[in-house]
């Protein structure tokens, strides 16, 4: 099944497999070809989303945006169940996504699924023992399992316990302990493993985290003047390290920015300056930022980003956002749940629908209040009978709305107190 380009996949082992036991054979992916110096995992990737808050916040903005309009459940002939006939079903579907909520059961998917490209989904039993909806394991804490090339199970470590789950519910003696696996899209060196989407910004984020922290120690440092201090030939050595101490103590911090020096045994002091390079890292941030958006597929101005936005711009960075991105991503949600919910509650139980976002529905929005602020080069009794509202006859009442000095909300009503009077 492809989405947007991407193969999404589930990967088990064939329905006639059986599984006898588990070889010692694992798989916990580390990438070292790109990157001589910087050994890419996943713990590296989790890092890059935990500390850069442009990757943080698109990944979050779009899985705040996923699955946010309306959720319907469908029969096998893809017909839409009415909520009030079918109470059951849809009571039982919210019991399966909030764990805790929906909204933090996605943006757990999905943070999963744009950070290292796969997705493990475990069942959950109630007190009687039957399953009642599903938790997520880290990608982090898995390894795969192999028989003949082909994944079998999975072993997860967490801490000093080990667990083992099964790969294919079929052939598994307990479901309760069938692991669903999923990957975004497979990886062109292994096929079974999920691609990385953070993968290709590994040197550019780095060098963004690199450049936060060089601009805090400059900050930090830069009241102990930065420069090289000549001192007198004749002093000592201890004589230097005293003279240093004093100077870290008495300008060292941004409390002591500005201070005048006046230091013994100082013959000069030549000020040092920050090389045209050091000071690249302010375009290489812009860079990175519109590299991340890039890749994962959220415009700069929905992350709050004004620069070079403006209305057509913006309205077709949202058209963007919402057609290419939002709602390719809930068929994503969608398949991942009713796999889910086929494999462990059989084909008959109905299949979840995450309605899509209208991005005309913003466009008429937007035509309304055009049509609001035409309307206010209208007189004051003009603009009450486009509202159906009695005619005033205050003195005020035939004078625009805007005039050169003026702007008299109070007399449409629109003032916050007066709006209570509907006459």
């Amino acid at each position: 099944m492809k989405i947007f380009g991407y193969n999404i996949s589930k990967i088990t082992k064939p329905a006639n497999a059986v599984v006898k036991s588990f070889p010692v054979r694992y798989s916990n992916m580390t990438l070292n070809n790109l990157f001589d110096d910087i050994q890419v995992n996943k713990d590296l990737l989790y890092r890059m989303y935990r500390q850069n808050p442009d990757v943080r916040s698109a990944i979050r903005k779009k899985a705040l945006y996923v699955g946010s309009a309306w959720m319907q459940l469908l029969d096998k002939d893809q017909n839409t169940l009415d909520r009030a006939k079918h109470k059951k079903e849809y009571d039982e579907i919210q019991v399966i996504l909030n764990n805790p909520t929906f909204m933090d059961t996605k943006v757990e998917m999905l943070k999963h699924l744009d950070v290292c490209g796969e997705l493990y989904l475990l069942p959950t039993t109630d007190p009687a023992g039957k399953i009642n909806g599903f938790q997520l394991l880290h990608p982090k804490t898995i390894q795969k399992v192999f028989e003949d090339g082909e994944i079998v199970g999975f072993k997860q470590m967490v801490g000093s316990a080990l667990k083992y789950y099964y790969a294919d519910a079929s052939s598994a003696k307990d479901k309760k302990l069938v692991l669903k696996y999923y990957v975004l899209e497979k990886h062109t060196d292994n096929e079974i493993n999920g691609m990385w989407l953070l993968e290709g910004l590994v040197y550019d984020v780095m060098s963004d985290m690199k450049a936060q922290e060089r601009n805090y120690y400059t900050l930090d440092n830069d009241s102990t003047p930065g420069g090289m201090l000549i001192l007198e030939e004749w002093i000592s050595e201890e004589e230097q390290n005293l003279l240093v101490q004093q100077l870290e103590m008495k300008h060292k911090g941004t409390k002591n920015s500005g201070k005048p020096m006046l230091a013994p045994w100082v013959k000069d002091w030549k000020m040092t300056t920050l090389s045209p390079k050091e000071m690249e890292h302010i375009l290489q941030r812009k860079m990175t930022t519109e590299k991340v958006c890039s890749a994962i597929g959220v415009p700069k101005s929905i992350l709050n980003y004004t620069d070079s936005v403006n209305y057509n711009t913006s309205l077709n960075d949202r058209r963007e956002f919402i057609e290419g991105t939002i709602n390719n991503y809930q068929r994503l949600l969608e398949f991942i749940i009713n796999d889910f919910l086929t494999t462990f509650y059989g084909e008959k139980y109905p299949q979840v629908h995450f309605v899509d976002h209208e991005v005309e529905d913003d466009i008429e929005v937007t035509k309304i209040h055009l049509a609001e602020v035409k309307g206010w080069s209208l007189t004051i009794n003009e603009y009450r009978a486009l509202k159906g509202r009695a005619a005033l006859t205050d003195e005020n009442a035939d004078k625009p709305l805007i005039t050169k000095d003026t702007f008299l909300l109070e007399d449409i009503t629109l003032d916050p107190v007066l709006a209570m009077d509907n006459t």
